[in-house]
């Protein structure tokens, strides 16, 4: 894993060449949270890797995630 840019945001994660790759040309998921967590993560952050597929939500934005009353992960400032 490197600090690479991401090609769909434009701003610098953690991920493999490979996952950039999938992203540029997934429709991935603006934003995820867990149903039993009061925050919510970018797809690509590293705790949205720890949510387990039966309990994750998907948002289209930001905005969206907040209005369902989420805070955003300090980690990646979603």
């Amino acid at each position: 894993m490197a600090l690479l840019e991401c090609p769909r945001c434009h701003e610098m994660i953690h991920a493999s060449k490979g996952q950039l790759r999938r992203l540029a040309h997934e429709q991935t998921p603006v934003r995820v949270a867990s149903r039993s967590r009061p925050h919510f993560h970018r797809a690509e952050c590293q705790w949205a890797a720890e949510i387990p597929e039966w309990n994750l939500i998907a948002f289209e934005d930001r905005e969206a995630a907040i209005s369902a009353g989420l805070k955003p992960c300090k980690t990646c400032c979603a």
